[in-house]
């Protein structure tokens, strides 16, 4: 499960949104899914292809707090990975984690 809060969301920026989930290794791959979501969102005014393993469609508002839940398909192996959460219009935050 990822959670993270929205806080102070301009005006431009609401409304219903697609939220993608994507996991990549330590070398920015995207782990393997049996069903892949390919997007194209905009990132520092460029397109940019992302590869998500899940994708939720949300109405953004000024405050709220927003959850991904995805069940993997396979087991992790031991290692670095980043967890990151996009919309059309840019990245809401990314974090990283080790599994060991």
């Amino acid at each position: 499960m990822v959670s993270f809060d929205l806080t102070e969301v301009k005006k431009e920026f609401r409304g219903l949104r697609p939220l993608y989930l994507v996991v990549t290794d330590d070398k920015g791959t995207p782990i393997k899914t049996e069903n892949p979501i390919q997007a194209k969102v905009n990132v520092n005014n460029q397109a940019m292809d992302i590869i998500a393993v899940k994708v939720q469609e949300v109405d953004i508002i000024e405050n709220q707090r927003l959850s991904f839940t995805h069940q993997l398909e396979d087991k992790l192996k031991a290692g670095y990975y980043r967890v990151a959460v996009y919309t059309d219009i840019g990245m809401l935050g990314a974090a990283s984690f080790r599994l060991q």
